[in-house]
């Protein structure tokens, strides 16, 4: 869903945020702090639509965290989608060891990222996020 080809830097993500999504869309993302922001562009390979769907699977209320716990026990990513599955998750592995790091000054070690991903609960955001994003690629689980 890239609707601009230009590369999200540091220094064009604004504009390229502004130009690209609708008005709902950036009030979500008024809720990533600066850290957070400069980690989603660090990563690489992000399209404008992914720091929406970042910011509403990090920062959803108690409602829609337990849709998101709901969606987690009853849906299933398609089989001919798993590959691209785990590799949307290893990218969010990615942004929220960045985002760690970046909070620490320092690198993570282990122990760090197991406790900051049981804090955010991570896995159940990253189901939310990739339903968001690519709600036509799970199916209910029998």
């Amino acid at each position: 869903m890239i609707l601009d080809e230009t590369e999200i830097t540091l220094e064009n993500r604004d504009e390229v945020l502004r130009k690209n999504l609708t008005d709902k869309q950036l009030r979500w993302i008024r809720k990533l702090s600066e850290q957070e922001l400069n980690a989603i562009v660090g990563t690489g390979g992000i399209e404008p639509i992914d720091f929406y769907f970042i910011a509403r699977a990090r920062y959803s209320d108690k409602k829609h965290y337990e849709l998101a716990k709901r969606i987690d026990k009853n849906y299933r990513v398609k089989e001919e989608f798993f590959y691209e599955y785990r590799r949307e998750q290893i990218n969010w592995i990615a942004r929220e060891k960045k985002l760690l790091e970046n909070n620490l000054k320092r690198e993570a070690n282990s122990r760090e990222l197991i406790q900051d991903f049981q804090k955010y609960e991570n896995g159940i955001a990253f189901k939310l996020f990739f339903c968001l994003k690519y709600g036509d690629r799970i199916e209910r689980c029998r």
